[in-house]
């Protein structure tokens, strides 16, 4: 009795165990049904009512449902600094395209203009517009939450370089000062207020510096050199300018007040005497008589008056 009693309670324990697995495999055959028709119903509602779904359908049905993965590209690396770089918002947008993550395909068309362009400096720091001086740049594009649920950046930042302008290779030119203008001073000179620019902007004053060119002229009428030299932030190198130093032109007005006018005439040739000493004046003459009724008298020294008249001193 006790052995059959054993034996009734293992195959009692074999019975509750298949019947364990056969109720699991029901359950698990029913949740993959309920799964199948909502998915049937779900693709069957988009796609019209089949009989069967595909695995192509599923494939489609997965995809349009997914939210689109997409990296950013900019098809501008860097730039070279100038005073009036364009790095606007309107600029970058331009340049800069949408891909989907691995197909390749454009999401331009998709993005459209939402989304916003933050550039950061290489410390993090995030500044308020584009950047305004030569450095290494990173920039992030940030999706607009119109997009939220559609469309994600998976690559979102690209750096861009911004690389100071050398002054050896830049199109500039020295301009400034007046006709007639620099003249001689015996000391080195430059045009008045000089300033170096080109056709499409003038270069900041903080930006170079004028320096004379050791052996060059530029204190003696003629050709005469100065050369640009980078400073700061934005530009390096240097470049070399030629201008003209002119003669110094006397004041004949001034002359004609300080020179002797009238005199008794001895028969001999007369110079006019000036008081003090005049740097650059060789020699001095009257070219012209005139008698006292200022009338020309022709010929060498003629028949004198009391009077004469300067036209021209040198």
């Amino acid at each position: 009795m006790k052995r059959y009693y054993k034996k009734w309670k293992k195959l009692l324990a074999i019975w509750m165990a298949a019947a364990l697995v056969s109720g699991i495999g029901e359950i698990r055959m029913m949740a993959d049904a309920a799964q199948g028709d909502g998915y049937k119903n779900a693709v069957s509602q988009e796609m019209g009512d089949v009989g069967f779904v595909t695995p192509e359908a599923k494939k489609a049905h997965r995809a349009s449902r997914a939210i689109v993965q997409l990296t950013a590209h900019s098809r501008v690396s860097g730039a070279q600094w100038e005073p009036d770089m364009d790095l606007s918002d309107d600029y970058m947008r331009s340049k800069i395209d949408f891909y989907v993550q691995y197909q390749g395909d454009s999401a331009n068309e998709l993005v459209g203009a939402a989304y916003t362009i933050q550039w950061m400096e290489e410390d993090g720091t995030v500044l308020s517009g584009s950047p305004e001086n030569a450095g290494n740049y990173t920039v992030k594009i940030i999706l607009d939450n119109s997009l939220a649920g559609t469309a994600e950046l998976v690559t979102d930042t690209f750096t861009f370089r911004i690389s100071q302008m050398d002054l050896k290779y830049a199109i500039l030119g020295l301009y400034g000062g007046k006709p007639g203008q620099p003249q001689w001073t015996g000391e080195p000179v430059l045009p008045e207020e000089p300033y170096v620019a080109n056709s499409s902007y003038t270069l900041p004053e903080d930006c170079y510096e004028l320096m004379f060119i050791e052996g060059k002229n530029c204190i003696e009428p003629g050709r005469a050199y100065v050369k640009a030299v980078g400073k700061g932030p934005n530009v390096k190198g240097e470049k070399e300018f030629q201008y003209q130093i002119i003669k110094k032109k006397l004041d004949r007005a001034y002359f004609a007040e300080e020179m002797t006018k009238s005199f008794v005439y001895d028969q001999t040739p007369k110079s006019p005497l000036l008081e003090g000493d005049y740097e650059n004046i060789s020699s001095t003459e009257y070219l012209y008589y005139f008698d006292e009724l200022e009338n020309r008298i022709e010929g060498s020294f003629g028949r004198l008056g009391r009077r004469n008249k300067i036209g021209r001193a040198h």
